[in-house]
């Protein structure tokens, strides 16, 4: 799910300095996209970017591994015939597994693989790009989540309209997997909680009316398949609404955040209780139509977000945690889709997409730039 990535540098130094920008752009005129970015971790700065870029009557997974010099480190790719998304990566020892889903019919978009990936960081090298996969549904199936366990890996997502856990060991073999839950849910990506469980996203239709447009849907499931609780909002907005991110915050409250048609796009925020009480639900207007809203919180307890008004400006902005509201940050235009947010004490980083040089094409990008304290963030020329 994405395009660029930009990264921005946080709390300024003692003398004031601000991260040198960078900016990476991969593809043509297709639709490549940058679909998430995590810090590499394991005392090692930089980041792992993850990439749908197009190649010929296919879109491959990519990896790159890039350092805070903007520098390449190493960059894989992989595919076969269909397309292939990123929705999930995982950094483990020496190794990074990468979750999403194979569209084997991307004209019609109607059935997938829920695929994993295994790559090597030393080499570096794919170990297997279908180093587990599922396709029991026959319909639209995606790995949203990994968990790393002692021995092997929790996972969750979507099979077809139901939702999907499974474990599996070192080698791949299924030691448990269900199909379960309410159906026309559809799944956007999942946050691990630990104890192979997971907080998933995306959107719910109501099963008994199929004039639904759909509402903005989270569930917590747990590694036996069990829906241990799931909130939905949208029926008062009567269009088509969708989560597109959610962070659980240190209290256990959900943050979501999410599109919505009222004023042709607002930025729905939304923050539940654990006891599924709603501290806050409001729909924030940046003047004009918002898609794809991200999240994420910085080292000292920010909330950040980041939508793309009217297929051209980034806005970044900033979360009140018990009210709500919304203070603007940084813009940055030219920019099509956002798909993904990080922040860590020095950066931002955003995963976007850019507009390419023919009608209906995107550009996957990578991107830094300077976070300089309350001011807002130096950001680099994306072209």
């Amino acid at each position: 799910m994405w395009t660029v990535l930009l990264v921005a540098c946080g709390s300024p130094t003692e003398e004031n300095e601000v991260a040198e920008p960078i900016a990476l752009t991969w593809g043509s005129s297709n639709r490549s996209e940058a679909a998430l970015v995590v810090p590499r971790g394991n005392g090692d700065d930089g980041y792992y970017v993850g990439l749908e870029l197009a190649a010929p009557a296919r879109t491959d997974g990519v990896l790159v591994s890039v350092d805070t010099t903007g520098d390449i480190a190493w960059q894989v790719q992989w595919g076969s015939l269909g397309d292939d998304e990123v929705d999930t990566i995982v950094v483990l020892d020496g190794q990074v597994a990468v979750g999403g889903r194979r569209l084997l019919n991307p004209t019609t978009d109607s059935d997938s693989l829920a695929v994993m990936t295994l790559i090597e960081t030393t080499g570096p090298s794919v170990v297997d790009d279908t180093w587990w996969m599922w396709n029991a549904s026959e319909e639209n199936d995606r790995i949203a989540g990994i968990e790393a366990l002692d021995a092997g890996f929790a996972l969750a997502g979507g099979a077809g309209p139901q939702l999907l856990t499974a474990e599996i060991d070192e080698k791949a073999k299924t030691v448990d997997q269900l199909r379960f839950g309410p159906s026309r849910r559809t799944v956007e990506q999942a946050v691990s909680i630990g104890g192979g469980e997971f907080v998933l996203y995306g959107q719910a239709t109501d099963p008994n009316d199929f004039n639904d447009p759909g509402q903005i849907w989270a569930g917590q499931v747990g590694p036996r398949g069990d829906l241990q609780r799931e909130e939905s909002f949208g029926e008062l907005y009567q269009v088509e609404d969708r989560a597109t991110d959610l962070v659980v915050l240190d209290d256990g409250a959900w943050l979501i955040a999410g599109e919505t048609g009222i004023n042709n796009g607002d930025v729905a925020l939304i923050a539940v209780e654990p006891s599924g009480d709603v501290r806050f639900e409001v729909a924030w207007d940046s003047g004009g139509q918002d898609l794809d809203p991200q999240l994420a919180m910085s080292p000292e307890g920010t909330v950040f977000g980041a939508s793309v008004r009217n297929r051209d400006e980034l806005i970044v902005f900033t979360v009140d945690l018990q009210t709500g509201d919304v203070t603007r940050f940084s813009e940055l235009v030219g920019v099509d889709r956002v798909r993904d947010l990080w922040v860590d004490e020095e950066r931002i980083c955003l995963a976007m997409a850019l507009p390419g040089d023919v009608k209906g094409g995107y550009l996957a990008s990578f991107a830094c730039g300077g976070r300089d304290g309350e001011d807002g963030v130096v950001w680099p020329s994306l072209r």
